[in-house]
């Protein structure tokens, strides 16, 4: 019998491990004599040993052979999963703050400030009814879709989009959104902003181009669209700037009423370095988890708040519903549902790499033309990248970010590792204990 390539063993407390098998989805609370016997440190009892078998933790399968059972998973699911699109439509590349670690920066000092016009507008609708089985969702985006110059052009994809039965989510900076809830109110819409801190971080931090600040504009953004009945997508970019400062944020959603609001979910993403940038306070992510972990005890409502990592955030599900949830056969819907259409006629798949036209991956005005970019992202799975065809987190990353891969290697064949192994074992105890307590006080 071999040890499953696919089993993770990690230390919750003094004397329990969960252990995990990501090819067979199992999860079970261990002691240490089970690891030993794992390990085999120690001669097996046969209870044990039926049961690790049965688990899949021993198994008498080659690695090889594990890994063709994962592309046996892979096929199975894919048939039973269609694909939903979602799509963004990119009004401008013209934002009106000038945020420092805004990673359209260089974009958008190259692509003069064109609003997406009508014909660009009813070509993407002819072509997303085509490659849509089923209506999803449409994402506004930009630079900041909801400038004045935009509403137009906002308005002609509520209007088209709500006929063809899709919902939408609009990708904006908040300043004017308050001018925009009125035209949004009869349409199923969600907004997404950012608040990166008490106001005087914030500020500094996300500022319109004459230097002055948009907390203030922001908040009042926010109250309007709840009060209208809006769903709203909290979000803060951490880096070394603002990361003393995340429990301040989450008293302010406190006082807001937002903590608890239904409407309401608030997310926490690490801002990451792009070639070209010139920003610093950049922290590995590890970094900001383990700060946060640490910020927890003092303040427990951080853990109202949703992280950014990819993989972790299935544990939050593991110690409340008992299960391990869906494997990651690719990192995000850059590889499988996502299509950004911009003002000038071209697609892409990743946000990340919008406006940079070496990375589009087609063209859809006047006509639909795909490029050999467009296959490359869709069919980048765990199984066409080597190293991970036998790594054990593979199903939790999905062989990692495909913009990063392309930007720190040239191609999207290379894994793009977060040390999962690191973050495991601090974010996964963390989990276990803050369930573990909230299941105990009364």
């Amino acid at each position: 019998m071999n040890v499953s390539v696919y089993s993770i063993p990690l230390q919750l407390d003094e004397n329990t491990y969960l252990l995990i098998n990501s090819r067979t989805g199992a999860l079970d609370l261990v002691d240490e004599e089970v690891l030993r016997v794992l390990r085999n440190e120690i001669p097996p009892d046969e209870t044990i040993l039926d049961t690790l078998t049965e688990r899949g933790h021993l198994t008498e399968l080659t690695p090889y052979q594990e890994s063709e059972c994962i592309k046996t998973m892979y096929d199975t699911y894919v048939q039973g999963h269609p694909v939903l699109h979602q799509h963004f439509i990119v009004l401008t590349y013209e934002c009106n703050l000038q945020c420092p670690y805004c990673y359209l920066s260089d974009i958008q000092s190259k692509r003069e400030s064109t609003v997406i016009d009508g014909p660009h507008i009813d070509t993407i609708f002819s072509i997303i009814a085509r490659l849509d089985e089923s209506r999803y969702r449409i994402i506004l985006y930009g630079g900041e879709p909801l400038l004045r110059k935009n509403r137009d052009a906002v308005k002609k994809i509520l209007e088209t989009g709500d006929d063809l039965g899709y919902s939408f989510l609009v990708l904006t900076n908040g300043v004017l959104l308050r001018d925009f809830v009125e035209d949004f109110q009869p349409y199923e819409v969600a907004v997404q902003t950012t608040i990166d801190g008490p106001q005087q971080i914030h500020d500094k931090r996300r500022f319109k181009k004459n230097g002055s600040g948009t907390f203030s504009e922001i908040i009042e953004g926010i109250d309007a669209a709840l009060e209208a009945g809006l769903t709203c997508l909290l979000r803060t970019n951490i880096d070394a700037d603002n990361l003393s400062v995340l429990p301040e944020v989450v008293q302010l959603y406190h006082e807001k009423g937002w903590l608890h609001h239904p409407k309401v979910s608030m997310h926490v993403s690490p801002v990451f370095k792009k070639p070209g940038i010139q920003y610093t306070p950049i922290v590995p992510r590890s970094t900001v988890y383990d700060t946060v972990i640490a910020q927890t005890q003092k303040s427990p409502d951080i853990m109202h708040v949703s992280f950014d990592l990819k993989g972790a955030e299935l544990f939050e599900q593991v110690f409340e519903k008992g299960e391990l949830g869906p494997p990651r056969f690719w990192y995000c819907d850059a590889q499988s549902g996502t299509f950004v259409f911009d003002p000038f006629g071209d697609i892409y798949v990743c946000t990340e790499h919008v406006g940079e036209e070496q990375a589009r991956v087609g063209r859809y005005y006047p006509d639909l033309v795909w490029n050999d970019m467009y296959s490359e992202w869709r069919n980048r799975t765990i199984f066409t990248i080597p190293e991970c065809r036998t790594c054990k987190y593979a199903l939790f990353c999905g062989g990692g970010c495909g913009y990063e891969a392309l930007t720190r290697f040239g191609t999207l064949c290379r894994p793009v590792c977060y040390n999962y192994e690191e973050v495991f074992s601090s974010v996964v105890p963390h989990l276990y204990r803050a369930v573990k307590k909230s299941h105990v006080d009364p």
